[in-house]
């Protein structure tokens, strides 16, 4: 397949927000993950010092699915988006948040959480949406 073909189905404002989606969902997932008190949204007394090297490998780690618990999910996910992309020209935000509620839904239908990764995810998927949204607000 030409890459002509491929920037056909894959647009780049898809792809910039899939990227983004990297640089800020999880290192912001490895934040309150170790920040964050056992089952509360409270915040610990003290909050590490050398969070920014768990920053800088945060997004590696994403692409494994760390924080999901389920492997290489964002390929999953971005495989959605672009499926979805097809469907609904230039509604990007649209897709890109669907294809992150389907692809939970899939997630927790085939592996079910233990509850304590929702204190993590779902902070950081508001986050990261309400960021993305002012990103790429036209």
């Amino acid at each position: 397949m030409s890459s002509n073909n491929i920037s056909k189905i894959i647009d780049s404002k898809l792809l910039k927000i899939w990227g983004l989606h990297l640089l800020i969902f999880y290192p912001i997932c490895s934040f309150l993950e170790d920040n964050l008190e056992v089952h509360s949204f409270y915040l610990k007394s003290t909050i590490d010092p050398e969070f920014w090297k768990v920053a800088l490998w945060a997004p590696f780690n994403g692409l494994f699915g760390v924080w999901e618990k389920f492997p290489f999910f964002i390929f999953m996910a971005f495989g959605i988006s672009v499926i979805l992309n097809l469907f609904l020209k230039n509604k990007f935000i649209f897709s890109y948040v669907m294809s992150l509620l389907v692809s939970y839904l899939i997630v927790y239908l085939v592996h079910r959480y233990t509850g304590d990764i929702f204190y993590y995810i779902i902070p950081s998927l508001v986050i990261t949406i309400i960021i993305q949204i002012v990103i790429f607000r036209k």
